[in-house]
């Protein structure tokens, strides 16, 4: 009886022991902080919690070492190199592309879509909304990217600036576009055309986008879209920008005269002969 009375008491020895031991290695949270507590941080760098004061430390760098045990009770500390930042401008350039596929969304998500149906599209360059005889490479990108958003969606797309021969020029390369455009003759009830305008402001770019069948002007989809004025964008679209260094030709499309036109007053005038 005394043996067994001797191992109960060694028994709740080493308990107390093992309880005391833990306790010291995890003290747990100071006293007075509850760690599932509401935090507030000031502007000025201060920290409360349930109101009441608490250390604050700024983490100024993130490092992307680690840690593993030694095998002997201690951890071994590998360091590693600090995490690179994002890169600003690269952002604004993923920022744009998202955009355009927004805009293409809205052209296209509109139902029905049977309008649609049979129908080829053409993008072209967008315009300065005060100048349509204005663009910039903002407006040329808008509709480079509109040849790759309108195709992934299985919408049919044609290259028009393609004169149908391959011109090779030595130390430069070979080349298959062309703005030197000749005349596509017949009135084509299959093409429609994606252009728009846009308006620069000191701190937003406005887009309308249109898309528009190429036999009557009838507008079957639009869509719209406000952007930041940051770095890229004022770049890609200067305020003295113009398209007098792109030259070409004239792409027809309708090789019918439009019905005479009626004025305010009930006389009717030809386009060809309206006073501009």
């Amino acid at each position: 009886m005394l043996r067994i009375r001797h191992h109960i008491a060694l028994a709740l020895l080493v308990g107390v022991s093992l309880l005391v031991g833990c306790a010291e290695r995890n003290p747990g949270p100071p006293p007075g902080v509850d760690p599932g507590a509401p935090l507030v941080v000031s502007d000025k760098g201060e920290a409360s919690v349930f109101g009441r004061e608490a250390p604050l430390a700024e983490v100024k760098r993130h490092d992307t070492g680690f840690m593993l045990p030694d095998g002997q009770g201690g951890v071994v500390w590998s360091q590693g190199k600090p995490r690179p930042g994002q890169d600003s401008a690269f952002m604004e350039a993923r920022e744009l592309k998202l955009k355009v596929r927004e805009l293409c969304d809205q052209l296209l998500s509109t139902m029905p879509n049977d309008g649609l149906m049979g129908f080829v599209a053409l993008p072209a360059s967008f315009v300065d909304q005060e100048d349509f005889d204005r663009s910039s490479p903002f407006g040329r990108f808008l509709s480079e990217s509109l040849f790759y958003e309108f195709n992934q969606r299985g919408f049919p797309v044609r290259e028009y600036r393609m004169p149908g021969t391959l011109r090779t020029r030595e130390g430069e390369g070979e080349f298959v576009l062309s703005r030197q455009l000749g005349t596509l003759p017949g009135r084509e009830a299959w093409a429609v055309f994606v252009t728009g305008t846009y308006y620069r402001d000191k701190y937003a770019v406005f887009l309308n986008a249109r898309l528009i069948r190429a036999s009557d002007g009838l507008v079957l989809r639009t869509a719209q879209l406000v952007l930041p004025a940051n770095e890229l964008v004022a770049r890609m679209l200067p305020r003295t920008a113009t398209s007098r260094g792109i030259t070409g030709g004239t792409l027809g499309i309708r090789s019918e005269t439009p019905a005479a036109v009626s004025t305010s007053g009930g006389r009717k005038v030809s386009p060809r002969n309206a006073k501009k």
